[in-house]
């Protein structure tokens, strides 16, 4: 277990010193780019894919916590829940899987491309993807659920988001999204759609309420997150720091991290950008943060995506999916772990530059035993 500061209000907050995910420096958690930490089981609801990991620290129960998407590729989605207490080195499925969707359930249950909004430890919220492939409008419309405990869910809206209908391009379908409430009360969404130019793009959304949405910046995608021409851009994640949604730096600037295509929609690699208004994006590095491996089988050969970044006390964490989308594969998608020391505000190697003094940590140096070998401490 880890010993960490017990925070147990949970909802957003700007970054006020202490740690941030880095950029750079990570390694994978368990010491090879090739080996999940998550697989899908063949056979069960999960079928040939994990994907799509959103992970965050449950203060209240010392652990990290991963809802997934299992299935997909012709086999209906599903929403499952993992904890770790190692460090993300090892995982173990709820035993309740699939807590929404997959086969044999409701159609109001609709679970692609899960997001998780945690407001307050009784209060989350789940955004999800219709994805039922032979329905001719299946994936035009959003499934908004609620929760008193992240595991048993109450569906609470449909079709209520609009797709992006602009000057440049239009949506055709939803994809994975971002979604958090800022401490003043204003919600945001940084919403993947699939659209009229035949990739995928980030569109921002302005929310009234965890129901109630509009899209924003008069339709218009975020290309400044693009990395080449005509080449999709997604998959946006916010960090937690500790238990907390966390979208802004010690400095003020937005940030995410996401994947884009190198040639159209694949293949794609993990990136980090920082904004000052959720709408013109500085890609930083300009190089990936981690790549796709482009050679041999299995895990993250053509596609590394979904990046879900976490801070422990005084060590980062980074949840990925890894694809092979090769038709007639065993498994089409895995769940990936990558490990760095987190960067304290104002840092001159931090992604946000110079912030406000670092606040003190209840967390020893490195967290656990694996990982502090990692770093040869």
């Amino acid at each position: 277990m880890w010993s960490v500061l017990c925070l147990t209000a949970a909802s957003t907050r700007a970054h006020n010193g202490g740690f941030f995910p880095p950029t750079t420096g990570w390694v994978p958690v368990l010491g090879n780019w090739s080996l999940p930490v998550l697989s899908p089981e063949n056979g069960t609801w999960e079928h040939t894919a994990v994907q799509e990991p959103q992970v965050m620290y449950i203060p209240e129960l010392q652990l990290m916590r991963m809802w997934y998407r299992g299935a997909g590729w012709g086999f209906a989605a599903g929403v499952g829940v993992a904890d770790s207490s190692d460090g993300g080195r090892t995982w173990q499925k709820y035993r309740g899987n699939p807590i929404w969707g997959g086969e044999g359930r409701p159609a109001t249950e609709r679970a692609g491309q899960p997001w998780v909004y945690r407001e307050r430890p009784t209060t989350y919220w789940l955004y999800t993807t219709y994805s039922n492939a032979h329905s001719a409008t299946a994936s035009a419309s959003m499934q908004i659920a609620t929760s008193s405990d992240g595991l048993n869910w109450t569906n609470v809206a449909v079709g209520r988001v609009p797709l992006p209908r602009g000057s440049v391009v239009n949506g055709t379908m939803f994809g994975n999204r971002a979604v958090w409430k800022e401490a003043e009360g204003t919600w945001h969404m940084l919403q993947e759609c699939g659209t009229s130019d035949g990739v995928w793009e980030v569109f921002l959304y302005a929310g009234t309420s965890a129901t109630s949405w509009v899209v924003a910046n008069e339709g218009l995608p975020l290309r400044s997150l693009q990395r080449h021409a005509g080449s999709m851009f997604g998959g946006c994640h916010i960090a937690t720091v500790d238990g907390v949604y966390t979208p802004r730096d010690s400095a003020g600037l937005y940030n995410i991290w996401y994947h884009a295509g190198a040639n159209g929609n694949l293949p794609t690699d993990i990136y980090h950008a920082n904004s000052p208004d959720l709408i013109t994006w500085t890609v930083t590095p300009s190089t990936p943060v981690v790549s796709h491996r482009g050679t041999g089988a299995g895990f993250a050969y053509d596609q590394v995506a979904d990046p879900s970044p976490v801070v422990v006390g005084d060590m980062a964490y980074l949840a990925y999916d890894g694809d092979d989308n090769r038709k007639g594969v065993a498994t089409h998608a895995a769940i990936g772990m990558a490990v760095a020391k987190a960067t304290p505000a104002g840092s001159s190697t931090s992604a946000f530059g110079q912030g406000g003094p670092a606040r003190t940590m209840t967390p020893p140096s490195c967290t656990t035993a694996l990982n502090c070998s990692l770093f040869g401490e």
